[in-house]
């Protein structure tokens, strides 16, 4: 919105005018000006480019090994280095993509203890950069949920 409260631009239909998310659970961008978007029902981070057209998909990688395909995004940020995280919450992982939204690694959070990331935050203290991760718990754990915080660097 600008200053008088009209709207700049509306993101809704792609240029098929198929609906480009159904629900919108968490947003970022990067500095290319790309946005990402993560997909609650459609299970995918949407990258929108400045015009607000669909540059690219991002629906998940199989964790080789693992077992697992589910790709179920939430939180969103990037980076200082202008990476994008994303929590998959489904299967204990963050995938990396760069600012074009390509695939770059996954990072397998349940081998650092971190079940179920959900929302995630990062800050810069002097030369350290922090990501918090907050995680969920399922409904029939008798455990709280979580609050991680994580040194990180060259992401």
């Amino acid at each position: 919105m600008d200053a008088k409260g009209n709207h700049i631009n509306v993101y809704e239909r792609d240029l098929n005018s198929e609906l480009i998310f159904e629900i919108p659970l968490a947003i970022t961008t990067s500095r290319n000006s790309n946005i990402f978007i993560t997909d609650d029902i459609k299970c995918r981070v949407v990258v929108l480019g400045v015009d607000g057209d669909v540059q690219n998909t991002h629906t998940g990688r199989s964790i080789v090994g693992s077992g697992q395909c589910p790709f179920k995004p939430a939180g969103i940020i990037t980076t200082p280095e202008d990476n994008i995280i994303v929590a998959n919450s489904l299967n204990d992982a963050l995938h990396v993509l760069d600012n074009c939204g390509n695939f770059l690694t996954c990072v397998i959070t349940k081998e650092l203890g971190i079940l179920y990331p959900y929302a995630l935050a990062t800050t810069a203290t002097g030369q350290y950069q922090f990501l918090y991760i907050a995680c969920w718990t399922p409904d029939d754990s008798c455990e709280k949920a979580k609050l991680y915080k994580l040194k990180f660097s060259g992401c």
